[in-house]
């Protein structure tokens, strides 16, 4: 009974924190990425494919030093139209509603169906261990770096072909194989960055620093009491 009131007030936490942070909008510029050059390709077309990195040029949404302690972070793109150079302004919303022009994806945006697709796919690399909470890479090599950015590709471009070049397709395999075991698993924090004039990406919304330290209190009682208990 305690470990369930627990479960549920860090979800609570979790989930009235991300309310107030979706208000904000911000500005950030591309700085580059990592992966595979050509690793992923879309209906015959070579894509490169990876990690993308990017610099808040503006107040970061909720304060994220308080959770990530740093002006760059780290996503994958959700569409193919190029990113800007310089300064954009973003907009968060749901990936159900991205992307933004919606002609990118047949004239309609993506929905609920592949944004709970997306979430299973990233969940899945977390639990790999390829990528931190944050998105940014854990022990993730480039190819699956690519490996990742391709599987979100392939659950979000609905009657698109997308194949991993190389290696990148036997990492795709087993990311797929991954995502398949938990094909229910949320991501609650994870939103789109959306711009009209450059290339959308996922966004993870940063904790106040004031939410992070109770969520971070949270852990903790729940880490010592299960320590107590392995003990008993």
């Amino acid at each position: 009974m305690k470990k369930s009131m627990t479960k549920m007030a860090m979800v609570a936490l979790i989930a009235g924190t991300s309310g107030a942070a979706l208000a904000s909008d911000f500005s950030a510029e591309f700085v580059g990425r990592h992966g595979v050059i050509g690793g992923v390709t879309v209906d015959g077309a070579a894509q490169n494919a990876g990690s993308w990195g990017f610099e808040y040029t503006s107040a970061i949404p909720g304060d994220a030093a308080g959770q990530f302690a740093t002006t760059r972070f780290f996503t994958f793109c959700i569409e193919l139209q190029p990113i800007s150079g310089g300064d954009v302004a973003y907009d968060i919303g749901d990936i159900s509603s991205a992307p933004n022009p919606v002609s990118s994806n047949g004239g309609v945006p993506y929905g609920e169906a592949d944004s709970r697709e997306v979430q299973a796919v990233v969940a899945a690399a977390m639990r790999l261990d390829w990528i931190n909470s944050d998105l940014s890479a854990n022990t993730a090599t480039d190819s699956q770096l690519a490996a990742i950015q391709g599987m979100i590709w392939s659950v979000l471009f609905d009657g698109s072909t997308v194949a991993g070049v190389g290696d990148v397709a036997t990492w795709m395999s087993a990311l797929a194989a991954e995502t398949a075991l938990d094909p229910t698993a949320r991501i609650y924090r994870m939103r789109a960055m959306t711009s009209m004039d450059s290339q959308d990406q996922l966004y993870i919304v940063p904790l106040p620093p004031a939410a992070f330290a109770g969520l971070a209190t949270l852990g903790a009682i729940a880490g010592v009491a299960r320590i107590r208990r392995n003990r008993a």
